[in-house]
């Protein structure tokens, strides 16, 4: 029996589930092109091991989101580093659209967000994306990362707790240099 799907099939989970899949993969990556590359290699897998997908086990959309978060951070882990900054991005040549630059400029602390968040280790900045960018339950969050609920919630506590402190010393930093 085939592993992948059939092209219908194929073309209807591709259209109901690409702009999650790219925006997991954006908020999660923070580069459009890399978050490009993910969106295909999650599609080349759902094709491949479609067959293999179990709704018993949870939703469609869940096991489109842990096959995103993983592929990101195998991406993350290969390439040493977890985010980077849009200056980063200019000095090494990228120029991110004015769609991403829109969105980053909304956020008016966005660069200490970006570093806060780029200091935490993948685990901790999907479980904290996906709880509070994705909106997903601990539950959810859970399912989706296949790990333990007690560990969603060490891990969101964690990465809290580690970004009140930078936060804290930001503070400390700037008032100690008045």
């Amino acid at each position: 029996m085939a592993k992948h799907l059939d092209m219908a099939d194929f073309e209807n989970i591709f259209e109901q589930y690409k702009n999650m899949v790219f925006r997991t993969a954006c908020l999660t990556l923070s580069d459009r092109s890399q978050a490009d590359d993910v969106l295909q290699d999650v599609f080349i897998k759902v094709y491949r091991l479609g067959k293999s997908f179990d709704s018993q086990k949870g939703s469609m959309a869940t096991w489109l989101r842990r096959i995103t978060v993983n592929e990101c951070i195998t991406r993350q882990q290969k390439s040493g580093k977890y985010s980077y900054s849009l200056d980063e991005l200019h000095q090494n040549g990228h120029h991110p659209d004015e769609e991403i630059v829109e969105f980053n400029e909304k956020l008016a602390t966005k660069q200490s967000i970006e570093q806060m968040l780029s200091s935490l280790s993948g685990r901790y900045r999907a479980a904290l994306m996906l709880r509070y960018i994705d909106d997903l339950s601990y539950e959810q969050i859970a399912e989706t990362l296949d790990i333990p609920l007690g560990t969603v919630k060490s891990r969101i506590s964690a990465a809290i707790t580690s970004l009140k402190k930078k936060q804290l010393k930001e503070v400390q930093n700037e008032l100690q240099t008045r």
